[in-house]
């Protein structure tokens, strides 16, 4: 399980890393832009992006919509500082498996990576 977290808040990222982490899990985190995720996307694939929505937010919708058209399998857990519900009412919604107002709370973020984890490996059971 390889995952990605943008955002420009160290705090955020560390937080995330550590809360969010197993022991067979790679988590690699991009600093500052959107540009620094793309780097690390051009060179591994991930099955999970948590993204800040907020920054650089027109650029970083176009990259998200980008992988999941690529890889649709990707989960995608967007975060944003303003309201959630604003931000995806404008049909963003459909390139993100879930999103979330900061603060995030850990507890909450780690039922849904496996939540969103279980439903996959519930289409791949009925693919196969």
């Amino acid at each position: 399980m390889r995952i990605l977290i943008i955002d420009n808040d160290l705090s955020i990222r560390k937080a995330v890393s550590l809360g969010i982490q197993k022991n067979d899990w790679i988590i690699d985190t991009a600093e500052d832009t959107i540009n620094d995720a793309i780097t690390l996307l051009g060179q591994y694939q991930y099955d999970i992006i948590i993204a800040n929505l907020t920054m650089e937010e027109e650029h970083t919708i176009n990259v998200i919509r980008e992988i999941k058209q690529q890889t649709p399998e990707t989960i995608v857990i967007g975060m944003t500082r303003g309201s959630a519900s604003e931000f995806f009412s404008e049909n963003n919604m459909d390139f993100f498996n879930a999103c979330y107002q900061k603060p995030l709370h850990l507890k909450m973020l780690k039922k849904v990576i496996d939540l969103e984890l279980k439903k996959l490996a519930a289409i791949a059971d009925d693919v196969e």
